[in-house]
């Protein structure tokens, strides 16, 4: 992600729900398994690495659709959220 500029890339508004829904989701599952201020952030986080997965996809592609955004989440989940060693990598640097 370092790689890529995505600052102009822009994430259509049609996508807002999603990504609050999904934001929902992060907050629920970390403050779950945290209870304090760590989740919230790791929500944050967890949210805005999706959303700039979505905007490199943009970049490359020039566009978005649904079962992409879909896909990146899947991705995140099994690479990241499911992985202790990853949580403790991304709070360690919080």
């Amino acid at each position: 992600m370092k790689e890529t500029d995505i600052e102009d890339s822009v994430i259509p508004d049609e996508f807002n729900l999603y990504f609050i829904n999904l934001m929902k989701y992060f907050i629920f599952r970390y403050l779950t398994d945290t209870n304090d201020d760590l989740g919230i952030i790791l929500a944050v986080v967890s949210a805005y690495i999706i959303s700039c997965l979505c905007k490199m996809h943009i970049k490359k592609y020039g566009e978005l659709e649904f079962e992409n955004m879909v896909e990146y989440a899947r991705m995140y989940s099994s690479e990241i959220e499911y992985s202790d060693e990853n949580i403790d990598e991304i709070t360690y640097y919080l």
